[in-house]
């Protein structure tokens, strides 16, 4: 245990002090409700350092720690760090279908195919890992798991489904791991918050761990590229079903296909630019403006495609292709629109470039580009209780600062646990044998100087 100010800390051994400076600045941001910006260099310790302070300080004041990091496998690290203590609380990690899924087929399909697939086999009452897990009294335990461990303890030994078993620990869960991109993609935000699990992130602690490279993750959440060919998916698929199902629709149903159609087709006439473009953010506008969608009824629009989308997804007989980011070309155009429309109170920040992407084929392509990583950051912002921000390599953190556009109260640049004098540095020009250390080129298959570089190392 470890006394810092007024907390005591779990600790599984006596902290660097670099860790006790760490957990200072964690806790006072905390105290004060502020944003922190942490840089601690790699072997300092900043993970286990930054999981203890932050749940000490959270169980205390009962409040839910989102603690995010850039990939699967460095989470898996974090939770490594944290079952290494003994801090044991409630958890769950947020993880895809793709990365969750157990069930023999659906476990082989891919974006929205996949979930396509388990929804509909769910809502027949048809996937026995699923059926397993209502049938069960699942409490939320204290156990610390990762991805793998969900794997092997729900879906192999259980016999139940891990997806929507690690769902259901997100409603009550006190630390909830998750890759960053969950949090600062707006539409995978908004998707985790009308779910069923009743996910907010209003008043809690956020924690980017490993956010070396946050900027430019944040600017492509808030960015879009569409193509010619994108939108002959989505015509495809919009005559596709109107060709199946036309006659047995709705009349606004139908009217809503129809009008899509035709949008799309438009949309794509206008990518066919005899040269490339590059204007403003707020020519976006005028493309959209051309396509009769604008600020005054998008909104509807949306709710038209949302339409379109959700009958879709509800036809047996009907598949649709998916990208690499698991949404469908449809699901694409509406987020799309989306990020364009929510963008205008700071379309300064933004570009339009339309290009042809092969110059001989009519394959033209629209880039709605960001360009400044606070546009994605202002909502969480403004709606978490303290954003923790931290790294081994943040430097300069006003320069970050700044492009962040938040006010990072509490700072720190931490040392390395290494200090100076226990570096030695020396220049050997010659090994043991007294043979001269020239590892150029020439010398590379060289008998004498391979074995002795090895024994110097």
């Amino acid at each position: 245990m470890v006394r810092i100010g007024e907390y005591t800390l779990s600790f599984p051994h006596e902290p660097y002090p670099v860790q006790v400076e760490y957990m200072k600045s964690v806790l006072a941001a905390l105290d004060a409700s502020q944003h922190a910006l942490l840089e601690s260099p790699t072997g300092t310790g900043k993970t286990l350092a930054l999981l203890c302070s932050t749940l000490a300080w959270a169980q205390r004041h009962g409040k839910k720690v989102i603690y995010t990091s850039r990939t699967h496998a460095q989470l898996k690290q974090a939770i490594a760090e944290l079952r290494s203590t003994s801090i044991r609380v409630k958890m769950a990690i947020i993880g895809s279908r793709s990365h969750l899924c157990v069930h023999p087929k659906v476990s082989k399909l891919s974006g929205s195919t996949q979930n396509t697939e388990c929804t509909r086999l769910v809502r027949r009452r048809e996937c026995q890992f699923h059926l397993a897990l209502q049938s069960s009294r699942t409490e939320h335990d204290l156990e610390v798991r990762d991805i793998e461990d969900l794997l092997q303890d729900v879906g192999l030994e259980r016999r139940a489904c891990p997806y929507y078993f690690s769902a259901n620990m997100l409603r009550t869960a006190q630390v909830v791991f998750m890759p960053y991109n969950y949090l600062v993609d707006f539409q995978r935000r908004k998707a985790l918050e009308e779910g069923d699990a009743s996910f907010s992130i209003r008043d809690a602690i956020i924690v980017f761990d490993e956010a070396h490279n946050i900027e430019s993750v944040a600017m492509e959440a808030a960015s879009f590229q569409i193509s010619a060919r994108h939108l002959e998916r989505c015509a495809f698929d919009l005559q596709s079903c109107i060709d199946k199902s036309g006659t047995s629709m709705s009349r606004q149903l139908y009217d809503d296909f129809v009008r899509l159609k035709r949008f799309v087709l438009n949309f794509e006439r206008i990518l066919d630019v005899p040269s490339e473009v590059c204007e403003n953010g707020d020519y976006i506008f005028k493309i959209f403006e051309r396509l009769q969608v604008t600020t005054l009824n998008y909104v509807s629009f949306i709710h038209s495609l949302e339409r379109i989308i959700d009958y879709l997804g509800l036809k047996e007989d009907f598949e649709m292709v998916s990208d690499p980011n698991s949404y469908t070309p449809l699901e694409s155009l509406k987020s799309a629109i989306l990020v364009a429309f929510s963008s205008r109170r700071e379309i300064q920040h933004f570009g339009t470039h339309l290009f042809q992407s092969q110059p001989h084929e009519k394959n033209g392509v629209l880039d709605f580009w960001c360009f400044s990583p606070s546009i994605a950051f202002k909502e969480i912002a403004q709606q978490a209780k303290s954003i923790i921000l931290t790294s081994g390599t943040l430097s300069p953190l006003q320069t970050l600062e700044q492009e962040m556009s938040i006010s990072f109260q509490v700072k720190l640049e931490n040392p390395h646990v290494v200090e100076s004098s226990q570096i030695l540095c020396q220049i050997l020009t010659k090994g043991p044998g007294g043979t001269s250390l020239n590892s150029a080129f020439k010398n590379r298959d060289s008998n004498s100087v391979s074995p002795m570089l090895h024994s110097v190392s």
